[in-house]
């Protein structure tokens, strides 16, 4: 699978990750996406990934989460913080296209 072969959520997801390596959970880096308005995710209001998936659910962000995972693109690291899996190290990441608007 190649970076056009994934979603546009994923790609955005995966870019995040790239940005933030081990700095969120799973739940976390849901969150950060959907602009939650947590306490604990105000240390996070500056950040260019704050609220870029605004509209959806912060489940539906963390399956597609779990699937990236499932998938390589991404891996939880020993504190089960989100990092860049082995196929994004080798094949997505310097091919990710992001309108960053």
């Amino acid at each position: 699978m190649e970076s056009s072969d994934l979603v546009y959520i994923q790609r955005i997801i995966v870019a995040c990750v790239r940005d933030n390596p081990g700095r969120l959970s799973r739940s976390g880096l849901a969150k950060l996406l959907v602009g939650s308005r947590a306490l604990e995710m105000k240390k996070w209001e500056g950040n260019r990934w704050n609220n870029r998936l605004h509209g959806m659910s912060r489940k539906s962000v963390t399956v597609d989460v779990d699937i990236l995972i499932q998938q390589g693109y991404l891996a939880l690291d020993s504190h089960q913080m989100v990092v860049l899996g082995e196929i994004a190290k080798e094949h997505v990441v310097d091919n990710l296209k992001l309108t960053t608007t």
